[in-house]
């Protein structure tokens, strides 16, 4: 397959420490060009990785060799720039949170239906490698499902997950948001329950990152999205052999560092899904779509805070 050139909007933190990384990891796509929103940073993205640098997305997008873009810029500029990259003919890998303004939301998606574009959003938890191991085995367990998502306090990208594994959501049965944190405790339309707590600690490099699922004999977690345990099949024991009993189960340990956590992270998996989309028309696991049902439920969940006289 001939490699999708593409151009990276935004040179910041993310944007070098993961997807300039999982790009080298996926020779699906290249890196042909990157803009920054000042000549400076232009000049040194350009020398550090020898591609073309452009202090104006505008001229990025100019570029005829240029076929798709990863827009890593400030939340605040992602309608406009998303706008003008559809408009050039270009397919999107928008970072999250996305677009919040449901209303510029919904016209880009049908702005890239119309021009027959691939419109990809960064809720990269859909492409982890431990995620999928749980989906795989989840798929075969009928709900109603009990899950657990623990988070820290920026939460899209967990709410778009509980989209992914139970669906479209129903309602929202409670949600708190205090200075300690936020919960919420959500139905979907498959019977599916979630509670999601998002908490705000001030250290993010501890790792608190936690998802769990239970029924009557299964029972799925993943921990940081590199372990995962699943225990199938589970029959009753009875309280006087739980000192004996082995939960038993199977693990899934991949390892967890260099380039493996950009696999298991779902950093590389969702260029590699973007790329596929673009060349074989393959649906990506993350769409506008879904990006407008996470902000709609986010904004629920806020909604519900608010009337519950939650503080935040």
């Amino acid at each position: 397959m001939k490699p999708v050139s593409v151009g990276l909007i935004g040179a910041g933190f993310h944007a070098r420490h993961v997807h300039i990384p999982a790009l080298d990891l996926v020779p699906e796509l290249r890196l042909a060009a990157i803009a920054t929103s000042r000549e400076e940073t232009a000049k040194n993205a350009a020398e550090r990785y020898r591609v073309a640098g452009h202090s104006s997305y505008r001229e990025l997008l100019a570029r005829a060799d240029i076929e798709a873009v990863v827009i890593a810029s400030s939340t605040v500029t992602h309608v406009e720039i998303t706008r003008a990259a559809l408009e050039h003919g270009k397919h999107v890998l928008l970072e999250t949170p996305g677009i919040s303004n449901l209303a510029a939301a919904r016209e880009l998606q049908a702005l890239a239906v119309g021009r027959r574009l691939v419109a990809q959003v960064g809720f990269l938890t859909r492409y982890s490698q431990s995620m999928d191991v749980l989906k795989a085995r989840l798929d075969s367990q009928a709900p109603p499902r009990l899950f657990c998502y623990e988070y820290f306090p920026f939460l899209a990208h967990t709410y778009n997950l509980g989209l992914y594994f139970s669906g479209k959501w129903q309602h929202v049965l409670a949600a708190t948001s205090d200075a300690a944190g936020s919960s919420a405790t959500i139905r979907f339309h498959n019977g599916d329950i979630a509670v999601v707590l998002g908490r705000s600690i001030a250290n993010c490099s501890h790792n608190i990152e936690r998802v769990t699922v239970s029924t009557k004999s299964f029972y799925g977690s993943v921990e940081g999205r590199t372990r995962v345990r699943i225990i199938e099949n589970m029959g009753p024991t009875g309280v006087e052999r739980w000192s004996a009993a082995s939960s038993g189960g199977t693990v899934h340990d991949p390892q967890p560092f260099a380039a493996q956590f950009l696999e298991n992270t779902g950093a590389a998996p969702q260029l590699r899904g973007f790329a596929a989309a673009i060349r074989d028309g393959s649906p990506p696991r993350s769409t506008f779509e879904d990006m407008i049902e996470t902000h709609r439920l986010m904004d629920e969940i806020r909604r519900v805070a608010g009337a519950t006289g939650a503080p935040g």
